[in-house]
């Protein structure tokens, strides 16, 4: 029989206790500290705040655990609002937190308020954006990390000067980085099967990946659905990840749920290079939310 590929363990990290509730999902390569720049103005506003980590990130997967689809990373928001016996929530995540909210927003959009993504446009968008040229060099990393063992292996050099390298490329504005929270991902990155996980995340992104074409098109079949959630999308002019152009066609996307907001000086970590900016976009959304209903 076909061994089953169990669900990750759920390791979240709550805050506050106020009515308002927020699941903040972090990006790659990062961890769930991630949101602190932007944590106490949250809880000022009467948020609970959750954080959980993504899929694989430290001790939440194993050797069997290998599924990485958006359906999957929807999935996994679905079970922490089941674990939290939570009705629904807002989410703020940024980049494959973002693109893991895209996918619970997909899968059962009434369990979610409202959805912050940060430096990453709908998924959709992002994968018609691999076909140009500057997306496709911008994302040359994602086809490095199909090399199996030997991208784990150069990743994981001179104590992961990668994860330095994209925060610098990424972010160029952010100086200087912010040494105390990346060494705090490094260490999450030398747990469990992160390293392995983290790149799966982008080997099963595409049909390339291990899991063949049909798993794709299940995933593929959801992020392409219309967004029926509001939808904010935050990201910054000077991202080396992912480029602005992708965002522009987002926001001439004929949804009236999404909103395009551009930083002019912020690059791919934006919550760390302007967390007030950040922060205040959040909650004009969340009055915006409450006034609404």
């Amino acid at each position: 029989m076909r061994a089953v590929n169990p669900p990750p363990a759920l390791k979240l990290r709550r805050i506050g206790n106020g009515p308002r509730r927020v699941i903040c999902i972090h990006g790659f390569p990062d961890n769930a500290a991630t949101f602190t720049p932007i944590e106490q103005g949250l809880l000022e506003a009467g948020a609970t705040i959750v954080t959980p980590a993504l899929r694989g990130y430290g001790e939440t997967g194993g050797p069997r655990f290998s599924h990485f689809r958006a359906v999957d990373l929807g999935r996994d928001i679905l079970r922490i609002l089941d674990e939290l016996k939570w009705r629904d929530a807002l989410l703020v995540g940024h980049d494959w937190g973002a693109f893991a909210g895209y996918s619970a927003c997909a899968l059962a959009p009434e369990r979610i308020q409202g959805h912050i993504a940060l430096a990453v446009p709908p998924p959709l968008h992002f994968l018609k954006g691999l076909r140009k040229g500057a997306q496709r060099r911008r994302s040359s990393y994602m086809a490095f990390f199909q090399l199996g063992r030997l991208a784990e292996a150069a990743f994981a050099r001179k104590d992961f000067a990668a994860i330095d390298s994209l925060w610098a490329r990424w972010s160029p504005g952010l100086q200087p980085l912010p040494e105390e929270h990346i060494a705090r991902v490094k260490d999450t990155f030398r747990s469990g099967a992160t390293v392995r996980s983290a790149l799966n995340y982008y080997r099963q992104l595409l049909p390339w990946g291990p899991l063949g074409w049909l798993p794709w098109l299940q995933s593929y079949q959801l992020i392409a659905k219309p967004l029926q959630v509001p939808t904010h999308i935050l990201h910054g002019a000077t991202d080396g990840c992912i480029g602005p152009e992708l965002f522009k066609e987002a926001k001439e996307d004929p949804s009236d749920r999404i909103e395009v907001h551009m930083h002019p000086s912020a690059g791919h970590f934006l919550h760390w290079e302007d967390p007030e900016w950040v922060l205040d976009h959040i909650l004009h959304f969340m009055e915006t939310q409450t006034r609404s209903h």
